[in-house]
């Protein structure tokens, strides 16, 4: 999605065109398009701020927020990657399968509903250790930077 497509859906009001545009953000890794949006953050937090964004197990203001302050990361020189750590939706089965990371190993621990991944970031190299846990209503994940 180009900038100005994105745009239009976050200021629509709409909160289905609103989330349709926050994917299209996080799974953006184009500076280019990102910078274009980084203006006008401000005023899209104040207009989605006024928009019943809805949300069950998780809030989907919450989901917009991430993607505003992915734009200003990568937009300050941050990686994709960042995004891992600040929450809790990132598998990383599915960043490998759209080129965002390569899976290094993989340990099940089926007696605590736990997979335990070693992952490269394949921007940065950063490496992360996840913990995907299957024990509640959905899947989570957490992401924590190796030294």
């Amino acid at each position: 999605m180009q900038a100005k497509d994105l745009l239009k859906k976050l200021e629509s009001q709409d909160k289905h065109q609103i989330m349709d545009a926050v994917w299209g953000i996080l799974d953006c890794t184009n500076k280019s398009i990102l910078t274009e949006l980084l203006p006008h953050v401000s005023s899209l937090k104040k207009q989605v701020k006024k928009v019943d964004m809805g949300g069950m197990v998780y809030k989907n203001s919450d989901h917009f927020l991430t993607a505003m302050n992915y734009i200003k990361t990568l937009c300050d020189g941050g990686c994709y990657c960042s995004l891992f750590q600040s929450t809790s939706l990132f598998g990383p089965e599915s960043q490998e399968d759209h080129g965002h990371v390569r899976i290094v190993s993989r340990i099940s621990n089926v007696e605590l509903f736990e997979v335990n991944f070693e992952v490269e970031c394949l921007y940065c190299q950063r490496r992360y250790s996840v913990r995907e846990v299957h024990g509640w209503h959905v899947p989570w994940y957490e992401w924590i930077q190796m030294t």
